[in-house]
């Protein structure tokens, strides 16, 4: 079975806040391995180090330990890097003109549920509630919210 992890749950599951216990249980429960693009790895290093700007974020140090766990584990085989295919774009697009009108899904929101498809995956693991919306729209299972 294959799964697409976004990037509000590989954050969760590398750093620590109000989802990062249900993140490392589902991990333990379905043993995933999941797709992971340079989109995906891009995003969550976006992500870690802007959390560092927050008043309680983390700092900069745990960002970066954060991110060489990350990249380690990509490294290791952990978690499956994929090329971003090229056809990724267009499956996006035409996940915004469908759902976009009725959800309000957002660019990025489709580009990884775009992926996803594209990737084959089989479940879509999110703690954003609107991408999970667009993930089950688009005929994925999900795992989070």
């Amino acid at each position: 079975m294959s799964s697409y992890a976004d990037t509000s749950f590989l954050v969760s599951l590398y750093g620590r806040d109000v989802n990062s216990r249900s993140a490392i249980s589902l991990v333990k429960e379905h043993r995933p391995v999941f797709k992971v693009t340079p989109f995906g790895e891009t995003e969550f290093t976006s992500i870690v180090f802007a959390v560092t700007a927050r008043p309680k974020g983390w700092t900069v140090s745990e960002a970066q330990a954060m991110e060489e766990d990350f990249t380690d584990d990509l490294r290791a085989g952990i978690w499956q890097l994929e090329d971003f295919p090229p056809e990724t774009w267009a499956r996006a697009r035409e996940l915004s003109r469908r759902h976009a009108p009725a959800l309000g899904c957002r660019a990025l929101d489709a580009l990884h549920v775009a992926s996803a498809l594209v990737l084959a995956a089989d479940d879509f693991y999110t703690f954003d509630r609107d991408q999970a919306k667009l993930a089950r729209a688009a005929g994925l299972r999900v795992l989070g919210t």
